[in-house]
């Protein structure tokens, strides 16, 4: 299964974005923490539990990366305040 899944990685970038869009729209509630926030809310008012990832792997900078954590801590605290119940998941990679 990983040499699949290795496979797959290297080839997303083939795939058009429009498709993968498309494909990954049910699992990815929006690019943005304020349309992020209304979907997940709209998903607990009809039901639903979710998780949320905020994945920093892509950061190639500390700049990049201060800013992903600070909004990572904004979606946190936003979630609090509303006392959203949702799980949160904190990707880390170390440094190469």
């Amino acid at each position: 299964m990983r040499i699949f899944n290795t496979m797959a990685a290297h080839a997303i970038p083939l795939v058009p974005r429009s498709l993968i869009r498309k494909i990954s729209r049910r699992y990815i509630a929006d690019e943005t923490l304020s349309g992020a926030r209304a979907r997940i809310h709209a998903l607990h008012a009809a039901g639903f539990r979710t998780t949320v990832d905020v994945l920093g792997e892509t950061a190639s900078s500390s700049d990049q990366a201060e800013a992903m954590t600070r909004e990572y801590l904004d979606l946190v605290q936003a979630f609090g305040a509303q006392n959203e119940q949702t799980e949160l998941s904190i990707k880390w990679a170390p440094k190469a």
